[in-house]
């Protein structure tokens, strides 16, 4: 993707099984959804960083047992790139897909970053969707998000989905417990960001 002036950063968790048919799926395992992401992106002229990561969400929604295998694609684009990575949803057969920029560059809302250091990212992933899941009657929504394997560490990324989440100091306070109850003494990061929701239609 070209160099410009008013390049910004992206973060995109992209999902490459378009249905699980009752659990099953073709793709396994997070290195080969990267690979696959990566290919693709490649394909459409898309450049950056993409690690082998999963993605979390409720069950009831789909997400298999310790997460979806995603490519976790970080890259700097055009303000205006969406139509690059929605053809990137469409070529990984995603109903939809999130897009996270500045700000300035979507629907504000609030995120997290997450350096749980050295450990098994599926070890982190089945630990964040079981406390997500224990938590989530009390709390009243799910909190989401993916973890990956960058420079031999696993990270973390979430946000409040602007169209689930309203209260943000509720979704901030939760998911400090969350990231508490995966790994104590683990010193997230939270920071304002911009939600765009690419979707079919």
């Amino acid at each position: 993707m070209a160099k410009h002036s008013n390049n910004i950063g992206v973060s995109i968790v992209a999902g490459v099984n378009p249905g699980y048919e009752g659990g099953r799926f073709a793709i396994h395992e997070p290195a080969s959804a990267a690979e696959h992401v990566r290919k693709i992106a490649g394909e459409l002229g898309i450049e950056g960083e993409i690690f082998p990561g999963l993605c979390l969400y409720q069950k009831d929604r789909g997400c298999p047992a310790g997460g979806e295998p995603a490519g976790i694609l970080f890259t700097i684009a055009f303000a205006d790139a969406l139509n690059a990575f929605d053809a990137l949803r469409r070529r990984l057969g995603q109903e939809f897909m999130s897009v996270i920029t500045p700000p300035s560059h979507g629907v504000p809302t609030r995120g997290v970053i997450i350096d749980f250091g050295e450990g098994d990212l599926k070890d982190i992933a089945l630990r964040w969707q079981e406390a997500a899941a224990g938590m989530l009657p009390k709390l009243g929504f799910h909190l989401s998000g993916a973890v990956f394997e960058a420079g031999g560490k696993i990270c973390g990324q979430a946000e409040a989905n602007p169209a689930r989440i309203k209260d943000l100091k509720a979704w901030t306070k939760a998911s400090r417990g969350l990231i508490q109850v995966i790994k104590p003494g683990v010193r997230p990061v939270f920071r304002r960001v911009g939600y765009h929701t690419l979707r079919d239609g």
